[in-house]
């Protein structure tokens, strides 16, 4: 049951993806916070 839930939520999601995708101002905007975060990780 629990698993059909989550299939039918993950339908969901990707049909609404589809209907209003990412801007390309967003997926940039996720770039560079993404960018900024990873810049602040020392890597030792």
């Amino acid at each position: 049951m629990r698993r059909q839930e989550e299939e039918e939520m993950s339908q969901q999601y990707v049909r609404a993806y589809q209907q209003i995708p990412e801007t390309k101002e967003e997926v940039e905007a996720a770039r560079r916070a993404a960018s900024n975060i990873l810049a602040q990780e020392s890597w030792e």
